[in-house]
C-alpha cells in the first residue's frame, strides 16, 4: 500500500507489521508533520486505553484527509491556469449565479 502511495497509520501497540515487522516500510513508521508527538505516542503505549488510540487514529485520518482535500480556487489564481477570459466567467458565474446576468 505505500509503494501505491496510500497513507498509512501504524498502530504499533497492536504488533506485528504495524510494529515494523514483516518488511512493513520504515517510511509508513515516521510521524508526519502534521502529528503531534502525544497523538503519535498513543499509537504505541499498551498502558493507555484502546480508545484514546482509536481517537488518535481518527485525528490522524482525519488530518491525512484535510491535506488531500481540494483547494477553493480563487478567481485570481484561476486566471493563470485557465486564462483570464474563462476566470471572469467563472468569477461572474460565482458571485451572480447561473441564468443571471
Amino acid at each position: 500500500a505505500v509503494a501505491r502511495g496510500a497513507r498509512v497509520v501504524p498502530v504499533f501497540r497492536a504488533g506485528g507489521a504495524g510494529a515494523g515487522r514483516f518488511s512493513f516500510p520504515s517510511s509508513a513508521l515516521e510521524r508526519p508533520d502534521f502529528v503531534n508527538e502525544a497523538e503519535w505516542s498513543l499509537l504505541r503505549r499498551h498502558e493507555v486505553p484502546v480508545a484514546k488510540t482509536a481517537s488518535a487514529v481518527v485525528a490522524i485520518v482525519t488530518g491525512f484527509l484535510a491535506q488531500e482535500a481540494p483547494k477553493p480556487i480563487s478567481p485570481t489564481s484561476a486566471a493563470g491556469a485557465i486564462g483570464s477570459s474563462a476566470a471572469a466567467g467563472l468569477h461572474h458565474l460565482a458571485t451572480n449565479g447561473m441564468g443571471r446576468t
